[in-house]
């Protein structure tokens, strides 16, 4: 896992053995079709599969996103956040993202992420070079498969002693990571209180919603933002990379999806 080859290890064993595969003691690899839906789709009669803690562990102020809460908070959430990703929201934020693309053009680079969530830019693509928050992401991708490993032996206080393992310098990236990240979401609800924001970044369209009826707490705006970007950002970057430097190299593909957008 450390060495980021467990889905190469995952498929050798699936080519051995099968579309049910055995991966540790309590948990199963699963690679049929229908897989998904059968064990995390919506089943009249029956509640949703919970998220494995292994997988979905809380971000360093202890809270979960929406990633790995349970059935009635993923419920609240996705209430809130889904008026973040409507059509009508989608359209509002298309200059954002059109005045990236335009700059991409000229850096062959891409960061709208941050932008679109706190209304403000790492501006990445501007300066070619990584903002901080981006640079300290890796040290969270190198420390979270530990944690991961960690989790599977299920004692308590073994997160603890895994502190105690990790470098210094990793744990103190990434805990200055999530500070940077909380750091920012702050400064994005001060400036919606000064009413110096556009209301048409994420937070914009959730807060109005926020209410004694569908609430969320800072510590969960804090959590799902920190995820959001880790989703968004480095992830779709390193994406866009692999798949250009693909269609770079097979020519013929690249021709039948140039067609395929134009027509």
């Amino acid at each position: 896992m450390q060495r980021g080859e467990l889905v190469h290890r995952i498929k050798e064993l699936h080519k051995k053995y099968g579309d049910i595969v055995r991966t540790a003691l309590n948990e199963l690899s699963f690679i049929s079709g229908n897989a998904f839906h059968q064990l995390y789709g919506h089943r009249t009669g029956h509640g949703t599969t919970p998220k494995s803690p292994l997988w979905y562990g809380p971000v360093p102020n202890g809270f979960r996103s929406i990633f790995g809460v349970n059935e009635a908070d993923h419920s609240r959430l996705r209430r809130l956040l889904s008026h973040s990703f409507s059509d009508k929201a989608l359209g509002d934020q298309e200059p954002i993202l059109q005045s990236h693309v335009n700059i991409l053009v000229d850096t062959f680079r891409k960061r709208a992420t941050n932008e679109l969530c706190l209304g403000e830019s790492f501006e990445c693509v501007k300066n070619a070079k990584f903002h901080p928050w981006a640079s300290k992401l890796f040290s969270h991708f190198e420390a979270l498969p530990l944690f991961t490993v960690f989790r599977y032996f299920n004692f308590p206080g073994m997160e603890e002693v895994l502190q105690l393992i990790l470098p210094k310098s990793v744990t103190a990236r990434c805990m200055d990571h999530f500070h940077m990240t909380k750091e920012m979401v702050h400064n994005r609800l001060a400036r919606d209180e000064e009413g110096k924001q556009p209301k048409n970044d994420f937070l914009g369209l959730i807060l109005p919603h926020n209410d004694d009826k569908i609430s969320i707490s800072v510590p969960e705006i804090e959590a799902n933002i920190n995820d959001i970007l880790l989703a968004g950002s480095e992830t779709t970057a390193t994406a866009l990379t692999g798949i250009t430097n693909f269609l770079l190299q097979n020519p013929k593909e690249l021709e039948k999806l140039v067609r395929e957008i134009r027509t």
